[in-house]
């Protein structure tokens, strides 16, 4: 098939231009012949605006679970060309100044939790990621900060107790 193709029906023509160079501007003229003469038209401008690729998301975000006061990390990989920019959102709600392909938060609390996505775009389109669930969780007793598990201590505690206090009272009677 050559670059240039005519098509035609009983109400219409069309010329189509196949491969065009990529990014390159080019003058077209048109003839059209009649009874009643010629008519010539000259396309002032005709861009190949096939370059480049439209946004693909290669990694997802993932949903993460973790205690109150953590750091939280999500991340998105897209390709496309020109190079995609980034948009995240929680809950349908754009977070501003969150535009890269890494989301940081610092110290979550409550109002963090939520659905996070990220929207993917350049001038050929946008794509919008699946959402990545952030859920606090309720930190056990073992791991509060403030030490130790609370509560009464296990048998074992107390047997080893036992054990070193009847060795003590042994060593007491021999001496």
């Amino acid at each position: 098939m050559s670059d240039f193709q005519f098509t035609s029906d009983d109400t219409s023509t069309t010329a189509s231009y196949r491969n065009p160079p990529l990014g390159t501007v080019t003058e077209l003229e048109l003839t059209v012949f009649g009874a009643w003469g010629n008519v010539t038209a000259t396309a002032a401008e005709v861009r190949a605006l096939t370059e480049g690729a439209v946004p693909v998301i290669t990694t997802q975000p993932r949903s993460v679970t973790v205690t109150r006061g953590s750091n939280v990390t999500f991340q998105v990989a897209a390709t496309g060309a020109p190079t995609p920019s980034f948009q995240w959102f929680r809950n349908g709600t754009t977070l501003a100044g969150a535009n890269t392909d890494t989301l940081v938060l610092a110290n979550v609390q409550d109002a963090e939790a939520g659905s996070y996505t990220v929207t993917v775009t350049n001038s050929l389109g946008t794509v919008t990621s699946a959402p990545a669930t952030l859920s606090l969780s309720v930190a056990s007793p073992a791991s509060a900060a403030s030490g130790g598990g609370g509560g009464a201590p296990s048998w074992g505690f107390n047997a080893v107790a036992v054990l070193v206090l009847l060795r003590a009272l042994r060593g007491n009677r021999r001496r």
